[in-house]
């Protein structure tokens, strides 16, 4: 899984993130999955997240 990161300038992207906290919170999106994605209007602490992110393992199915 890769990270995702929004440049929330000016607070665009907010309504999306608010959205999939509550997928979260209702059920609807695991954790792992939101926290693979980042919203902010500070370049920097963007590229922090990207530099320092660090994949789930993979889910594995029995057959």
């Amino acid at each position: 899984m890769k990270p995702v990161a929004f440049y929330n300038q000016d607070g665009f992207y907010s309504p999306l993130e608010q959205v999939l906290e509550r997928m979260n919170r209702e059920g609807f999106l695991e954790k792992v999955y939101l926290d693979s994605m980042y919203f902010s209007d500070d370049f920097d602490q963007i590229l922090d997240f990207m530099e320092h992110y660090h994949a789930p393992h993979y889910r594995e199915y029995k057959k």
